[in-house]
């Protein structure tokens, strides 16, 4: 029992401790870089939103970009992905129906050698149309993230740096 005592008093503690950092380090933050003290009610972090982003805006040394030109580049690259994937799904669902239609057909022949035969063949040629669809995708994927890199590289400097997440992900699709 006196374990479980000093264990809630010491997460009492230790929460009380946090609130009260929490409080001095927005008290602190509301100061700004003149010495004047600013009011932290309706703001976030104890600073004003757009007065901050303006300081941090005027007081940078980031290189220019394009917008214009990363918006077409992200809209190539995103176009380019669906349209694989358009055509993963379409050689899929292709790869099926021909599966099926070979199935349907096989479990018609009556010879039972001649029936393993033609069941072995139709699943043979759909993991073979699968495999081709996976590839394809890829190919798709990889090409058109290449292209986007060339792209953002003619978008400017930090058009190449900004953005780290992507590729990544898009392999999992």
């Amino acid at each position: 029992m006196k374990i479980k005592t000093i264990g809630a008093t010491i997460l009492t503690v230790a929460f009380a401790l946090a609130l009260s950092l929490g409080a001095l380090a927005q008290t602190n933050g509301a100061a700004t870089s003149s010495g004047t003290s600013t009011s932290t009610s309706g703001t976030k972090h104890g600073f004003e939103q757009e007065g901050m982003r303006d300081r941090i805006t005027a007081s940078s040394t980031q290189p220019v970009i394009d917008v214009a030109c990363m918006q077409n580049a992200v809209d190539k690259r995103d176009t380019a992905i669906g349209a694989g994937l358009d055509a993963y799904y379409t050689a899929v669902k292709t790869a099926l129906e021909t599966r099926k239609s070979a199935l349907k057909t096989a479990w018609g022949i009556t010879d039972r050698k001649a029936l393993r035969d033609t069941l072995k063949t139709a699943w043979k040629d759909y993991r073979t149309a699968l495999e081709k669809a996976r590839k394809d995708l890829k190919t798709a994927k990889r090409s058109a993230w290449q292209q986007f890199m060339t792209d953002r590289k003619a978008c400017g400097k930090a058009g190449a740096s900004d953005d780290q997440t992507g590729q990544g992900v898009d392999e999992k699709l």
